[in-house]
């Protein structure tokens, strides 16, 4: 699992869900809470790629809290054989500027495809 390091003092970190080129599909983001099955309210939090919405969630303040928490993303995409490969990433922010990022190739030819993406939260960028 990839950790992303964040200060505990900045802005709020914000989890985003991004698929290039645009690919219809949804996703699931979950927070898990630290060293439990348990997850971080309000999360889990739902999308897709049909609409115009952004795909950006705020994770919960205070930012220590996020210390060794878990960043989950499910992702199913469905896409016509003729199309090229995709890539999903999930990607955090904070101030404006990136953090870290996570992301998976889709192959080109696969129809349906699901995919998962995890995330460590670690206090101390």
């Amino acid at each position: 699992m990839k950790t992303v390091r964040y200060s505990a003092s900045g802005g709020r970190v914000v989890a985003a869900i991004k698929v290039s080129p645009k690919r219809d599909g949804s996703y699931e983001l979950r927070l898990w809470e630290k060293e439990t099955n348990e997850l971080v309210e309000p999360f889990p939090c739902r999308g897709n790629f049909l609409n115009n919405d952004d795909d950006e969630w705020p994770l919960p303040r205070p930012n220590a809290d996020n210390d060794g928490r878990a960043l989950q993303v499910l992702v199913a995409l469905s896409m016509p054989p003729d199309v090229r490969a995709a890539t999903v990433s999930l990607v955090l922010t904070q101030d404006g500027e990136e953090i870290g990022r996570d992301g998976k190739d889709v192959p080109e030819g696969v129809e349906d495809h699901q995919l998962s993406l995890w995330v460590q939260l670690r206090k101390g960028a």
